[in-house]
């Protein structure tokens, strides 16, 4: 079906989309994305801080539910603080429940690295990356660059996406998409 390219390298077989098919991937993913939003970003939370308190990663998710309005509508968070809060006090039982997180007195941790729990909270922390990448992007380059036009911030942002999506063998539109960048860059 020539949906996926199989290419081999020093370190073994490398799967990826074939461009033709980026765009059905990309639909794909952002239709059952917003299913994995908040339990993808309390695994970032957690497997980023390796050690926090149930506080902590309530806080955190306070914060991130007051997400610039484009990447809330990217997620689909349509939740108040305090509904985010409620919701993630409950991801927070069934990611215990499942072992996707552990408890060692009052702190919440990843489980043990060798696991399969823990591979599987890798994989929910993995699923949520590719959305955060662009916009990785942006601020990478605004930060290295503390005055930079519009204009030159999307033309750079555009060729690093491609770059970084070449290097990593990715065929996303996400790292393609120079009208969502631009979009990104102006909001």
């Amino acid at each position: 079906m020539n949906k996926i390219i199989v290419s081999q390298d020093d370190f073994g077989k490398n799967h990826i989309t074939s461009k033709p098919n980026c765009y059905c991937h990309t639909y794909y993913h952002n239709n059952i994305l917003h299913l994995f939003a908040l339990p993808s970003l309390v695994a970032v939370i957690v497997l980023a801080k390796k050690s926090l308190s149930k506080q902590q990663i309530l806080l955190l998710i306070a914060e991130l539910s007051s997400f610039p309005p484009l990447l809330k509508r990217k997620l689909f968070i349509y939740m108040s603080t305090e509904q985010a809060a409620f919701y993630t006090e409950s991801l927070l039982t069934n990611m215990l429940a499942m072992g996707l997180i552990e408890t060692n007195e009052s702190e919440i941790q990843t489980p043990a690295a060798d696991s399969q729990e823990f591979y599987s909270a890798w994989l929910l922390n993995r699923s949520i990356q590719e959305t955060f990448h662009p916009y990785a992007v942006v601020l990478t380059l605004l930060s290295k660059q503390k005055r930079v036009s519009r204009s030159v911030l999307e033309k750079t942002s555009a060729q690093f996406a491609e770059r970084l999506a070449t290097l990593h063998g990715l065929n996303s539109l996400e790292f393609f998409d120079k009208k969502g960048l631009s979009t990104l860059i102006q909001a």
